[in-house]
């Protein structure tokens, strides 16, 4: 009995004395932390474990020591050790520095930090938080082993706590990280200071699938509870050290863990169920350890699950044929409004300008004859097409000034039929990019896009069809002067030119012709093609044409003067173009290499260029830079341009 009560007396004095103790464990009991769960080969899934070292201090697990539940059904498991795998873990220490730290303790902690630092692999990457009442990055993933050092050796206590944005920062400094991820998380209080709360701290570790290997520091204003939480909820696990001077011991144990992960695969029964329940207990040296998480089923079509960690309960994805159901009716709807707003503000026609897009109509037909087989079309469908069209080419205000861009773009299109489009589009690629995409931001790019796309796309189209016509130009005048030398007149010019041209100039003419054959004079039909057209040069020729017509002369002489200028300033143009080449690609090289740049960093290192969007002074330095590359474009343009 007396050996007995020894025995009892010695073990309450070391757990007493003992400066480490489990949190949430009991003598022999710990948890596995999850590294993560992956399921892209489903049925078979694959758990990234992180065993308590007192399991790996005398003998290899082994399969047999491990039990793996599924809903509760037991599934037979093969276990393999990662200790050959040459991937590059990441680790993210984040260390409290508030007042409470100044001392002894966060020099103990600053000694176990770089001990930590020191067993881990040299491919291993290691970066540096440390936070008080606002969480600063001390070294990123890219810094060398010697700079994470002495970014430890220089930290001071100050400030509050603010517990949760160091979580939040450290879990997106991992973003960018691949491979196995985690986060040693060290402190001796409570949050008091963080504008994140805890449920978007521990959205964001769910996010970037990183566990939080947590250690409270017993203090006067320590509150275990969060700790706990966090690292449940992430899939870690969480420790209590009731002294500092037994954070050294804790840290090397740590590093072993993390260093000698263990991979547990089983083949999934499939369940029906929306979730899959997923337990692993261990048994190795006589210390028992488990855990539980929960993910999403993937044969239920829910959303894929990201890894999983306790307690994470994935959602139900809508059905995809309904969301598509719900986009186009919302859709149809907005732009239905719209078309009511647009009607109720808008004036009548007037007669003359029922014939404004009497050329584009005539395509249109063309192309509905041809879709749909049709030879022919009675008085009345003309009739209402007529009217519906000059119902919406006589407007005000916005279906004007897009009435006149279709104009020049040449499209068969009525404005209100742009516009429907154009909203639709919009709304289409917003509503997908919302229900689809986890990045409000990106959703925001595609939306904007979604809206300038459309109005670039069209300014092209206008662009491409003036230099087409700049460049039949020439041809025409000489053709209508061949047809005033042969004896016609220059409304029957003007019909050869329609038959003979290729579009656009073809087109154009047509409309002139059209427009004078009901009655306005083919003065003014010439002055607005020209204005239609923004050609300089045939806003010269008609110019030309009206003095002729008051005055008389050789217009066919005149035509011919005109064309031969056109073709000589064209061909200086196109010399000087060649001799500029070099320049204007120097300057789109020089313009588009930092987006180009800037993307590939972000993709390659989102946490690099992270500091850009989120740091103040990143900001700044980001809106200068712009400021900068502005004023660049526009230098550029003044050295490469030449007026002839």
């Amino acid at each position: 009995m007396k050996g007995i009560a020894r025995i009892l007396i010695a073990v309450v004095l070391a757990s007493v004395l003992s400066p480490v103790g489990f949190a949430s464990a009991g003598p022999g009991r710990h948890e596995i932390a999850v590294q993560s769960v992956e399921m892209k080969a489903y049925p078979q899934v694959r758990l990234r474990l992180i065993l308590p070292s007192a399991m790996l201090s005398k003998t290899r697990p082994r399969s047999q020591d491990f039990e793996v539940l599924e809903n509760g059904r037991k599934r037979v498991a093969e276990v393999r050790p990662l200790d050959g795998e040459r991937r590059p873990l990441s680790v993210v220490l984040v260390v409290d520095t508030s007042g409470s730290m100044r001392g002894r303790p966060l020099d103990d902690a600053k000694r176990a930090a770089i001990q930590f630092v020191g067993l881990m692999r040299p491919e291993d990457k290691i970066a540096l938080v440390a936070f008080s009442s606002k969480p600063v990055v001390a070294a990123s993933f890219r810094s060398s082993r010697s700079r994470v050092v002495e970014a430890i050796k220089g930290l001071k206590a100050s400030g509050e706590t603010a517990l949760y944005d160091a979580i939040y920062t450290a879990s997106r400094l991992t973003s960018g990280s691949k491979g196995p991820r985690s986060i040693l998380l060290l402190t001796d209080g409570k949050d008091s200071a963080s504008s994140t709360n805890r449920a978007e701290a521990v959205a964001a570790l769910r996010r970037w699938q990183v566990p939080v290997l947590s250690v409270g520091l017993q203090s006067g204003s320590f509150e275990p509870e969060q700790l706990t939480h966090i690292s449940s909820a992430s899939g870690g696990r969480f420790v209590l050290a009731k002294d500092s001077a037994g954070l050294r011991t804790l840290y090397e144990r740590i590093a072993r863990e993390i260093r000698h992960q263990y991979e547990v695969s089983y083949e999934s029964a499939k369940p029906t169920t929306k979730q899959l329940t997923i337990s692993v207990q261990a048994k190795v040296n006589g210390d028992l350890a488990e855990m539980t998480t929960v993910v999403g089923n993937p044969a239920k079509k829910i959303e894929a699950p990201r890894p999983a960690f306790p307690s994470a309960v994935l959602p139900q994805a809508a059905n995809p044929s309904l969301l598509a159901i719900m986009i186009l009716l919302t859709a149809a709807s907005v732009g239905f409004l719209i078309f009511g707003i647009i009607g109720l503000f808008t004036a009548e026609p007037t007669a003359l300008e029922q014939i404004a897009f009497y050329d584009q109509l005539r395509q249109q037909q063309g192309a509905d004859e041809q879709f749909w087989g049709v030879e022919g079309e009675t008085e009345g469908v003309k009739s209402a097409m007529m009217e519906a069209v000059g119902y919406v080419a006589g407007r005000r205000g916005i279906t004007a000034g897009i009435h006149r861009k279709l104009e020049q773009a040449g499209l068969p299109l009525r404005p209100l039929e742009y516009m429907l489009f154009h909203i639709l589009t919009v709304l289409a690629v917003g509503g997908s990019a919302a229900l689809l995409l986890d990045n409000t931001g990106l959703s925001i790019v595609l939306v904007l896009i979604s809206t300038v796309l459309p109005i670039v796309l069209l300014e092209m189209k206008i662009d491409r069809r003036r230099t087409a016509f700049r460049g039949q130009l020439p041809e025409v005048l000489n053709m209508l002067a061949g047809s005033l030398r042969a004896g016609y007149g220059l409304l029957q010019a003007v019909g050869l030119v329609v038959q003979e041209s290729p579009a656009p100039a073809s087109v154009e003419f047509r409309r002139v012709q059209t427009e004078a054959s009901l009655g306005l004079s083919l003065e003014n039909a010439l002055e607005k093609m020209a204005d239609r057209m923004e050609s300089e040069d045939f806003r010269w020729t008609v110019g030309a044409i009206n003095v002729q017509r008051e005055v008389g002369g050789n217009l066919a002489e005149v035509l011919d003067i005109i064309a031969e200028t056109i073709r000589e300033r064209d061909g200086l143009m196109r010399h000087i173009k060649s001799l500029t080449a070099d320049g204007r690609l120097s300057a789109i090289i020089l313009l588009a290499l930092p987006f180009v740049e800037a993307a590939v960093l972000y993709v390659v290192n989102p946490s690099y260029m992270s500091v850009l969007i989120e740091n103040p002074l990143g900001i700044t330095l980001v809106i200068a830079a712009l400021v900068l590359i502005l004023l660049g474009t526009m230098w550029l343009r003044k050295i490469i341009a030449i007026e002839v």
